[in-house]
């Protein structure tokens, strides 16, 4: 293990006693504020090491989150370009965002990561909203 991963490793685990400590620790359901769906859709995710191609595991108005070899961050802006399915028919999104919380990988399992969104527009508002309404698999907060 590098220096860096084991420093963001402690890092964590400091911030997860401490909320065990007080009493304060919200599970992921208790802290969301969007209704999220799952979702398969690819996303093109730009930060400072490059773009890669990741697979969306869900997505809400306000954010996403999606599977990776190697996650970025946490605290790192991401730049997104996905396509999701509306009513009429597709539409292609951007997104700045930044990374609110990420899982490296394990014993071969794939790593995934969370994107808070910083800036969408419009449009995407209404795509994301569109494509959330008309899912059935939709989870409530």
């Amino acid at each position: 293990m590098v220096a860096s991963e084991l420093e963001e490793l402690l890092e964590g685990m400091k911030s997860r006693l401490a909320f065990e400590n007080t009493g304060n620790a919200k599970s992921g359901a208790e802290r969301r504020q969007h209704k999220r769906v799952k979702s398969d859709v690819g996303v093109a995710c730009s930060t400072s090491a490059g773009t890669e191609l990741h697979r969306a595991i869900d997505i809400s108005m306000g954010g996403v989150s999606l599977e990776a070899e190697d996650p970025p961050s946490v605290g790192e802006r991401t730049y997104m370009t996905m396509c999701v399915s509306t009513i009429n028919g597709f539409a292609a999104l951007k997104a700045i965002g930044q990374v609110v919380w990420a899982r490296r990988r394990v014993n071969g399992s794939m790593g995934a990561y969370g994107v808070l969104f910083s800036a969408i527009n419009p449009e995407a508002k209404r795509a994301i909203d569109d494509y959330i309404n008309k899912s059935r698999d939709a989870v409530t907060a």
